[in-house]
């Protein structure tokens, strides 16, 4: 196969990066993506990089720490129960450098929390 050769590469380079480029932009991948993150294991993947941008830290328990909120069904403070999945938000410290992670609380008592402290 022609792509396997560095030399291929090298010479076609620009072509095969812009023939890369058209296809990550046709209505086909972006379908794909779209399929993917309604998939369960393509919306713990978004909801995990959410964690890590929003600075969580897990020590490397990340499908532990998935499981235990996926599994959980009612505020652990006011025990509301979760509607959507946008009612869920987990808790963690900011002022701590390693596991920072508290409890999984509905939105009201999370801004509550925050207030607080």
């Amino acid at each position: 196969m022609p792509f396997d050769s560095k030399a291929y590469y090298a010479k076609n380079r620009d072509a095969m990066r812009a023939k890369q480029r058209a296809y990550d932009r046709s209505d086909e991948r972006k379908q794909a993506r779209r399929l993917y993150r309604k998939s369960p294991s393509g919306r713990k993947s978004a909801i995990i990089c959410q964690w890590r941008q929003h600075g969580i830290n897990c020590d490397e328990e990340w499908d532990e720490l998935w499981n235990w909120y996926d599994s959980t069904s009612s505020c652990q403070i006011c025990d509301k129960k979760f509607v959507f999945t946008k009612d869920k938000n987990l808790d963690h410290d900011h002022n701590i450098e390693g596991y920072n992670v508290r409890s999984i609380l509905c939105t009201r008592c999370n801004h509550s929390c925050n207030e607080v402290q």
